[in-house]
Formats: structure tokens, C-alpha cells, sequence
């Protein structure tokens, strides 16, 4: 160790002490004690985006090609292919998916309504079937290698579970604000516009009626002005409310017309 001494502006002098590398050697600096894993987990826990899901989910990157045609089919056909998709995040696989009746109640779908649509998904070809009698059909996905647009995830499964225990096809105009959602990485201030509910077989007067039927069930907040296209924001869902909706029965109502397909066989 050395010493300096130094005159200041003050007139003043002030010796400093300077440690040569033997000195600094010897001392002994006590490491700065990490934070507890708990602490750490839960810091980063909050330092996630809002858009963070606690629960279960749809998991997304579903071809839009693929679910757009699942959408033009008759009846709820849709549900049960948000109930096959769902497997396929759940599994990690897009084969031998066993399809049982408690996976399509949480999509508001009964036994014959999942026999149904399995049949309609198969006959387009968007998926293959293998059946044994008194057991749960086997599914694997078809053709949905197309590489363009994606429906994204994750959508919670507590929010998509009520919208598809809604009347009608709703369900198909909640997928276009989901799109949206993914498409724009945010779930406010999505601009609605006819030609994106097209895409998934909607016409103008469905998506009213749908965005109507949405907002009353506390799934989307909705800003109308005039003749320009709604402005929708997603709401959370607490998932205890789940089970609630999923109760009621599925009734397409007076008030749902059927999607453009279906009217044009009409």
C-alpha cells in the first residue's frame, strides 16, 4: 500500500490511499446473497405481461385455413374442432387424440352432437376417425399444413368455454376477435371489420347479433359509433364462471340465423 497526498482547490490536502494488486488480493468482499427462489419466481411472475394465463387454455397456431372451413360447416361442428385442437395442445400431438364426452362438455357439445360433427370434419376431410364400438372415437388432424395465417393462443378455456355455451354460431365471431387479438399482439382496440367475420362464414347482421351476445356475457367490451366498424377489447373471465355456463343447454334461438352456408342451402 502507498499513500499520495493531493492539494485541492481548497487549498486543502487530503492523503489517499492506494491498494496495489498484493493488498487487494488479501481483502475479503462478502458476495451480495441472492434472493430466495420463491422471491425470484414470484418477481417474475409479475414482471409478465398482463396477457399471462393461470389455468387452462387453448393453445393456438391453428391453420386458418383449416378452422375456417370447420366453421362453414352445418350445426356446432365447430366445437367439437376446438375440442380436437385443444387435445393437440394438451397432448402435444395432432394423432390418436381419444375424444371422450367430458372433453366436449367443457365446449358445451352432448354425445350426439360430437358424433355429428365428427362425421361432417371427416367427410371435408380435416380429420380421420377411427371408431370401436362403445369407446371414445380416436381422431387425428388432416390437412393443416397450409402455411399461412394462424388462429394464436393461448385463449383461455374458461372465456371459451362461455362463448361456446352461447346461442347460435357466436362462437365463430368470438374466433374473429381472437384472430384479431394475435394478429395485432393485443386484446384491446380491435377494429371488427365484415371482411375478417367473412373469413370465418359471418355475414354482417350475424356479427351484430354475435358481438351483442358476447358483450352480454361479459366476454368482450364493445365501442359502436355509427356506421364504422366496432372497436371490441377482450375481457378476463374468472374461471370459476366456467361451470356455470356450461350447464345451459345449447339452443340456437330465434334470434341467431344460421351462417352463410347454411343459407345459401336454404
Amino acid at each position: 500500500m502507498s499513500t499520495h497526498t493531493a492539494d485541492c482547490c481548497t487549498g486543502a490536502t487530503e492523503t489517499l490511499d492506494i491498494l496495489d494488486d498484493a493488498s487487494l488480493a488479501k481483502l475479503h468482499i462478502a458476495p451480495v446473497p441472492a434472493e430466495p427462489t420463491s422471491k425470484r419466481r414470484r418477481i417474475a411472475r409479475e414482471s409478465k405481461s398482463s396477457d399471462f394465463i393461470d389455468g387452462e387454455f387453448l393453445r393456438g397456431r391453428i391453420p386458418l385455413a383449416w378452422l375456417a372451413r370447420a366453421c362453414r360447416l352445418p350445426g356446432q361442428s365447430s366445437l367439437v374442432a376446438l375440442a380436437i385442437w385443444f387435445l393437440v395442445g394438451l397432448r402435444g400431438r395432432k394423432d390418436n387424440l381419444n375424444l371422450t364426452s367430458a372433453t366436449m362438455r367443457r365446449f358445451n357439445a352432448d354425445r350426439f352432437l360430437k358424433t355429428r360433427a365428427l362425421k361432417s370434419l371427416e367427410k371435408v376431410g380435416l380429420i380421420k376417425v377411427e371408431r370401436n364400438e362403445r369407446r371414445n372415437p380416436v381422431v387425428t388432424i388432416l390437412d393443416d399444413d397450409d402455411p399461412g395465417e394462424f388462429l394464436r393462443g393461448p385463449i383461455p378455456l374458461a372465456w371459451l368455454s362461455r362463448a361456446c355455451a352461447l346461442p347460435g354460431h357466436t362462437v365463430s365471431v368470438a374466433l374473429a376477435v381472437w384472430f384479431l387479438a394475435g394478429l395485432r399482439d393485443r386484446k384491446t382496440n380491435l377494429k371488427l371489420t365484415t371482411a375478417t367475420v367473412e373469413r370465418f362464414n359471418i355475414d354482417r347482421s350475424l356479427k351484430t347479433r354475435a358481438l351483442k351476445a358476447l358483450e352480454g356475457a361479459g366476454l368482450i367490451k364493445v365501442e359502436r359509433n355509427g356506421r364504422k366498424n366496432p372497436i371490441v377489447t377482450i375481457l378476463d373471465v374468472a374461471k370459476a364462471s366456467a361451470g356455470k355456463v356450461l350447464a345451459q343447454p345449447q339452443s340456437p334461438g330465434p334470434s341467431m340465423p344460421p351462417p352463410l352456408s347454411d343459407q345459401a342451402h336454404a
